[in-house]
Formats: structure tokens, C-alpha cells, sequence
């Protein structure tokens, strides 16, 4: 996953994944810092729960003090085929 500053300005904030399924585990670091016109390669680490045919939707939600709150929503598929 990448994450970008456009701004004019260095950016720091927190990560945090929302509306993990149960039995889910979502790794992403907690926190970080973008230079201005950074853009930096993030690891995510899903591991499904149990296996299911419907999308599930997990959601990254950033909190960076004075510059905002991007939200990602990804739906993924742990098939049981």
C-alpha cells in the first residue's frame, strides 16, 4: 500500500484499521511521516479468518493533526475454493 503528502508541509499521524472482521488480523504500522511530495510503500498484512465466498470490507483510516483523515476501504474474499 502507498501512501502520498501532496501537501506543502511534513505530515504525521496514525493508522488504524477499522471494521476487521472476527477471527481477521490486520498488521499496518501504527504510525507515519511523509516529506512533503513523499510518497512511501507501506506494508499490510491481512490473514483471514474463516473462509467465506462474501466480500468483507476492511477499512485504514488516517489521523494526521491539521491535515486531515483519509479513509481507505478495500473488500477482499477469503475463498473457500
Amino acid at each position: 500500500m502507498y501512501v502520498y503528502n501532496f501537501g506543502k508541509e511534513t505530515c504525521a499521524g496514525a493508522l488504524r484499521i477499522v471494521g476487521t472482521p472476527q477471527g481477521w488480523h490486520v498488521d499496518l504500522p501504527p504510525t507515519v511521516q511523509l516529506a512533503p511530495g513523499e510518497r512511501k510503500q507501506l506494508s499490510l498484512r491481512i490473514e483471514p479468518g474463516a473462509a467465506t465466498d462474501d466480500a468483507v470490507k476492511v477499512r485504514i483510516v488516517g489521523d494526521f493533526p491539521g491535515v486531515g483523515r483519509p479513509v481507505l476501504s478495500v473488500r477482499f474474499v477469503a475463498s473457500k475454493s
